[in-house]
């Protein structure tokens, strides 16, 4: 493998003196990454010198690229475009991508053999903000902002943050904030309970410096178009706030589509990312979509604290993981202060509109930020025909072609005939792109929502990992009919993990530590998920629910320890609704006032095997 520098083709680090020849100084950092790679696509070590490297959307690369569970766009916009490359490694050297705008920094598509090493991630102006509880009723909250860093404006009645255009320091785009969550500030953790219950608001400006403006709409006292750089802009939210901040924590203020993920890995196989950070996103952290064998290591999703931030890292979820199959490796990562579960592991579902003879379907995809694939299936793919109720299996057919019609509607040719029972009420799940899931030695912080959200029918360990999240830590689901992300898990090993004080808001698919969803109708008989082992783990908990599953079979939750942590009462609790063969055993409880495992069995326990000890 040669080693190519790349400042040999004028790519400098910002106030770097480029090596520049020919016509170079005429071409953008985009472009030059370009040439570089098309005159080294193979067997090369690209090495960047450690700085600071600007990317612009008005000088990206532009693609029509779908990007899962994102909103749809006409087209996308990139800063380095590695496409069909092979045996290559970006040594970034600790070098800063930083973008400007609304774009992805840095993207690979088409790569065999990959590797990118010692990045950093990161955006001129972050696609969200910090702010201070300075005072806070059950009807109103005082919060401090700086608007030099996270510069705003109010629009009838509306909070917006500013964002740069297409070029730095020309149109201003502003976008209205659309939620907010609380941390407590003492340990950078999401305050318990409070979770995702921040109402929708009316804002007003209340002073700025240190001048009281009263409580009159910013249009009076300042410029409606920018707060000024200096000083602190105090702002009113008016709403009913069942649950109330605390002076001196702080909120993060979200704002901003997802749209442009941090990074995106799409159609490689053996793809290494080691030793990134990323710090700001424009939408879901890292996307590996139909890709074959990942390794995600020593990954970091934090806040600049060198910056000036506390809390905020990426704008969405950190991992996310769509549609790959082989193995998917996730170790030595460290995830706080995310918006959304630090790693998502599935699969898309679609829906049949309708069959054609006995060969040929027309599919449709069902969520609005899941479609558009052009690559959702491939010849020779093994494809299950699924009954939406109670993801019972109808029956499977290889894949003879594949092609998207529309942005929602594609065609498949299948090579074997339609399952016999098959019909257009049924979902469609792609068996090939499914992985096998390694997750072993990370740090999941406190981050909104949950932990680890895995769901596919492949292999998966999760070992020897620290969780603080504020929602599950660990949530099995998939479904065929909400999200679409499809999967059935079938061998799932959670053990020696520690489980630090987690689930202590409430969000959707969060009623505990471990939480197993379904995803069927309640009066299915269907077991959907088998074969989930809960071993040799600590819980550190107050009342939290330490297990709750649904729908599922082949169920050992045994040799874990559990620790009354702060609030703890009672006894722990494990919840056991419509499940099948469930074995408990060997459970050690500490501190609690009850020192007995407490076990709850809702609708129908089936099998007769039920082992409680």
């Amino acid at each position: 493998m040669r080693t190519v520098y790349a400042g040999d083709y004028g790519i400098m680090p910002e106030g770097a003196k480029a090596r520049q020849c020919g016509d170079e100084a005429e071409r953008t950092l985009t472009e030059r990454f370009r040439k570089m790679t098309a005159e080294n696509p193979r067997d090369t070590r690209f090495v960047l010198e450690q700085g600071t490297y600007h990317f612009y959307p008005a000088d990206a690369v532009k693609r029509a690229v779908s990007v899962s569970n994102s909103d749809q766009a006409e087209s996308r916009s990139f800063g380095v475009f590695l496409e069909d490359l092979e045996h290559v490694c970006l040594e970034g050297q600790d070098a800063v991508f930083c973008f400007h705008g609304d774009m992805t920094p840095l993207a690979v598509s088409g790569c065999r053999h990959i590797e990118v090493k010692n990045l950093k991630i990161t955006s001129a102006m972050p696609h969200g903000a910090e702010a201070r509880v300075l005072r806070a009723s059950e009807e109103a909250v005082e919060i401090g902002i700086d608007p030099g860093k996270f510069p705003c404006c109010i629009e009838d009645e509306k909070l917006y943050f500013l964002q740069e255009g297409e070029k730095a320091d020309a149109d201003v785009r502003k976008e209205p904030m659309f939620a907010a969550i609380e941390f407590d500030a003492d340990t950078n953790r999401v305050r318990s309970g409070a979770g995702d219950t921040f109402p929708q608001v009316k804002a007003r400006f209340v002073w700025k410096d240190e001048t009281r403006t009263g409580e009159s709409p910013c249009a009076e006292k300042i410029p409606q178009e920018r707060m000024p750089e200096d000083g602190t802009a105090v702002v009113r939210l008016e709403g009913s706030f069942r649950v109330v901040p605390k002076p001196g924590n702080l909120l993060v203020l979200r704002h901003g589509k997802r749209v442009h993920p941090g990074m995106l890995v799409q159609h490689s196989e053996d793809v290494l990312v080691e030793s990134v950070t990323v710090y700001h996103t424009a939408g879901l952290g890292i996307v590996f979509q139909f890709n074959r064998d990942i390794t995600a290591r020593g990954v970091a999703f934090t806040a600049d604290h060198a910056g000036g931030y506390q809390i905020i890292s990426g704008h969405d979820d950190g991992l996310h993981f769509s549609n790959n199959g082989g193995q998917i490796t996730i170790e030595n990562c460290r995830f706080r202060g995310l918006m959304d579960d630090p790693v998502n592991v599935h699969g898309t579902a679609a829906g049949i509109r309708k069959i054609s003879g006995d060969k040929k379907v027309t599919g449709v995809y069902c969520h609005p930020q899941s479609a558009g694939f052009e690559r959702w299936a491939s010849p020779g793919d093994e494809i299950a025909f699924l009954r939406p109720e109670d993801r019972s299996l109808v029956g499977t057919a290889r894949v003879a072609s594949y092609r998207l019609i529309t942005p929602v509607e594609f065609e498949l040719e299948l090579a074997d005939k339609i399952p016999e029972g098959a019909d257009e009420n049924c979902s469609l799940e792609n068996l090939t792109n499914t992985p096998s899931v390694l997750c072993r030695n990370n740090y999941f912080g406190s981050c909104r929502a949950r932990g680890i959200l895995v769901t596919t029918p492949g292999q998966v360990r999760i070992e020897n990992n620290i969780f603080e999240s504020s929602g599950s830590a660990v949530t099995i689901t998939g479904d065929v009919r909400e999200w679409y992300e499809s999967g059935t898990c079938t061998d799932v090993s959670v053990r020696e993990n520690q489980f630090l004080d987690c689930c202590t808001s409430a969000y959707q698919f969060c009623d505990g530590v471990i939480h197993i969803e379904s995803g069927v109708d309640p009066q299915s008989e269907q077991m959907v998920h088998r074969n989930i082992r809960i071993e040799d783990n600590l819980f550190v908990q107050g009342k939290e629910t330490v297990l709750f599953a649904d729908h599922t079979g082949e169920i050992r939750f045994c040799g874990n320890v559990i620790w009354a942590g702060r609030g703890g009462q009672g006894s722990p609790r494990v919840v056991f609704r419509n499940c099948r063969d469930v074995q408990m055993e060997g459970n050690e409880i500490i501190n609690f006032p009850d020192r007995y495992l407490q076990a709850e069995f809702s609708g129908e326990v089936y099998g007769e095997k039920v082992i409680l000890r």
